[in-house]
């Protein structure tokens, strides 16, 4: 299997390459890095120095130079990264790079028809380069399906032990689960699957959840899964404090048509969890 790290190199060191290095060696899949230069935020530049003959210092740089200059200095970024990262991890892990003019979107496209990859990573705190605004990258994980894995730059990887998973408890929802069973698998850890709901409504759903739970314990084979009701008036705030408090070390999230999580997202609830919390985030989107 492969892990796609979405490249965030112009970050310097605050980019999460190096996490996902230690993820993918963790998990003993190869690495494909992809840097997309976008035309559509290439302009015209006065060139302050001159790195060949066909470039005069003081010149106006046209877009076609200025995309070449990208790439050029974005790869050997990387190449030296993965020098020098690569020979601490003393692992011999398989890592790809591509470098190219075009969009990530529509890269991403491309890439979801490689029954290889296993998972995306981004960077949570972009670097409006290859992703320009968090609503470019929202709009691409709804519409493009994957497994996409968003992490904070200050986040140091540690194995997920300890993962927060909200749940309706709907029966139909369990079917978007074993899609993700090739990431979990290599973890044996401790999902707790959390509902928010007032008073009354947990009393409804109690029948519901014990039917989810057994369901469920038979699909996550490689951890323990518990449930919990959480009481509050508003979904989202009940459910990032909760996250606050308890800290796990993965929050998953599924996109499912007309549930009350595709309402969630909608309502800003991965924009929350990531602006408000440093928690990895794990979004699976199957549509």
């Amino acid at each position: 299997m492969k892990l796609v790290i979405v490249s965030d190199i112009k970050r310097g060191k605050d980019n999460v390459i190096v996490y996902g290095f230690k993820l993918a060696r963790y998990l003993e899949w190869e690495v494909d890095i992809i840097h997309m230069v976008d035309p559509r935020s290439v302009h015209g530049v006065a060139s302050t120095y001159s790195d060949s003959q066909t470039i005069t210092p003081g010149r106006k740089m046209s877009p076609e130079e200025i995309i070449a200059r990208e790439i050029k200095e974005n790869q050997a970024a990387l190449d030296d990264l993965i020098s020098g990262e690569g020979s601490r991890l003393d692992y011999p892990l398989k890592i790809n790079v591509l470098v190219e003019e075009g969009s990530i979107e529509g890269k991403m496209r491309q890439i979801r028809e490689d029954d290889k990859t296993g998972l995306v990573l981004l960077n949570s705190e972009l670097d409006q380069n290859v992703i320009a605004t968090q609503g470019e990258l929202f709009d691409m994980m709804k519409s493009i399906p994957a497994a996409y894995l968003l992490v904070s730059p200050k986040h140091e990887f540690t194995p997920f032990n300890q993962m927060l998973l909200p749940a309706a408890f709907i029966a139909k929802d369990l079917n978007q689960y074993p899609k993700v069973s090739h990431i979990l698998k290599h973890f044996k850890s401790h999902i707790e699957a959390v509902n928010v709901a007032k008073d009354t409504e947990a009393k409804d759903t109690l029948q519901n959840r014990e039917n989810w739970l057994k369901t469920s314990r038979d699909i996550f084979t490689a951890s323990t899964v518990e449930t919990k009701e959480l009481e509050g008036a508003n979904f989202n705030k009940t459910l990032i404090d909760y996250v606050k408090n308890s800290q796990p070390d993965l929050v998953m999230l599924f996109k499912k048509e007309k549930s009350i999580f595709e309402r969630l997202f909608k309502k800003d609830l991965m924009k929350q969890l990531m602006g408000e919390t440093e928690v990895p985030l794990l979004f699976y989107n199957s549509h």
